[in-house]
């Protein structure tokens, strides 16, 4: 299904508004995220650069909490809109362009077991990296799920404002915490 140029800027909207959600909730530093398109992206969320995690169990968690949220900007934009696919490029009028960004460490097994290995020395098997993602996946879908209020009120200040902050974010997560 080829989608209109407004669908897409809406649907680049939920996909961002996923991500953002997700990050504000596993304390993803950020700094904005936008629907300002480019030759690379339809849209991006900036991320902050974190220290040196304090151990390996933190930099598991932070390595778990960054999956969660490259996943939940794909379920976000799928809840919106089922017709639309992350991964396949929109040029030939087929289907959304994801952020190239989303792509390597979640198109592929063998690119996530890359990134699964990279985060500890676990001793995953290709089976146990695939069925670990599909656990992420599903944490994703429930995060998303149970914030979708929160991912409809950023996606509709994004198409209004096309850029926010992390605080105007965090605002509509948690009205009056930045007061």
């Amino acid at each position: 299904m080829t989608h209109t140029a407004a669908a897409t800027i809406e649907i680049t909207a939920y996909h961002e508004a996923g991500h953002a959600v997700a990050a504000v909730l596993l304390e993803r530093p950020f700094s904005k995220v936008d629907i300002v398109g480019d030759q690379v992206a339809a849209g991006r969320i900036i991320y902050e650069d974190r220290p040196d995690p304090p151990d390996q169990s933190t930099k598991a968690q932070w390595a778990e909490h960054d999956l969660i949220v490259t996943l939940a900007g794909a379920v976000a934009q799928r809840r919106f809109s089922p017709d639309s696919d992350w991964r396949h490029g929109m040029g030939q009028g087929e289907k959304l362009t994801a952020p190239r960004s989303d792509l390597p460490r979640l198109d592929r097994p063998s690119d996530f077991q890359t990134v699964i290995l990279g985060i500890a020395d676990l001793g995953y098997t290709r089976e146990a990296a695939v069925a670990y993602r599909a656990e992420l996946q599903a944490r994703a879908e429930a995060l998303i799920e149970d914030l979708w209020p929160a991912v409809k009120q950023v996606a509709e200040a994004l198409l209004e404002h096309k850029t926010l902050w992390v605080d105007d974010i965090q605002e509509i997560i948690f009205p009056g915490s930045m007061s």
